[in-house]
């Protein structure tokens, strides 16, 4: 009797949806497909998925945030309340990222052109003044046009304990004025005291 010969199972990358309502950004179905009628969706990470599907995190806690692409075109992010209250964007709380990194720099930003990415670490004396609950932070970063604060190009959100364990988180570029440095500004809400950026 013949041998049955079987091909190999696939690897497959699932991805998560958190679908609202957009009149009142109201969450109201996550899901690892898409829906055929609904239209309105935030893709969001393995982990966001399962902690809304464990009630971990109740859907009344989460918001929907908006990021407008140099295209055009608007991307929808889900975020929790509590981190969209705290990091709201508002010019006037924000400081600008724009000295080279020196001995003093606690938190860097690094823009590479050459791998399309940006790349986000804390330096050895930034390590030194975490202790406590700071460690349990979240900083997030804007990067916008120059030339309009307005236009708000990226959000990131870096969790202190996810760059500790990582040494440094890398982002892909998304689009190609990211590519344009001299066009864009990058800031944050003050957590530490020395910032600093590099390109490379």
């Amino acid at each position: 009797m013949a041998k049955r010969k079987f091909n190999p199972i696939e690897n497959i990358k699932l991805e998560h949806y958190a679908y609202f309502d957009p009149l009142t950004d109201r969450v109201f179905l996550v899901t690892n497909e898409l829906h055929p009628t609904h239209k309105y969706y935030a893709k969001i990470t393995k982990d966001q998925h399962g902690e809304l599907t464990s009630t971990k995190v109740n859907f009344n806690d989460c918001i929907i945030d908006r990021v407008v692409n140099s295209d055009g075109t608007i991307e929808h992010k889900l975020i929790t309340k509590q981190m969209f209250d705290e990091f709201s964007f508002k010019k006037n709380d924000l400081i600008w990222i724009t000295e080279p990194i020196n001995v003093n720099t606690e938190f860097t930003v690094t823009w590479d052109n050459e791998n399309k990415q940006w790349k986000f670490s804390i330096t050895d004396a930034g390590r030194s003044v975490l202790s406590g609950a700071r460690y349990d932070n979240t900083l997030v970063v804007f990067v916008t046009l120059s030339t309009d604060l307005d236009f708000l190009i990226r959000t990131f959100y870096l969790r202190i304990h996810d760059i500790l364990k990582a040494g440094e988180i890398i982002y892909d570029f998304e689009s190609s004025i990211e590519s344009q440095i001299d066009n864009l500004s990058v800031s944050t809400k003050k957590f530490f005291t020395y910032y600093g950026i590099k390109h490379d």
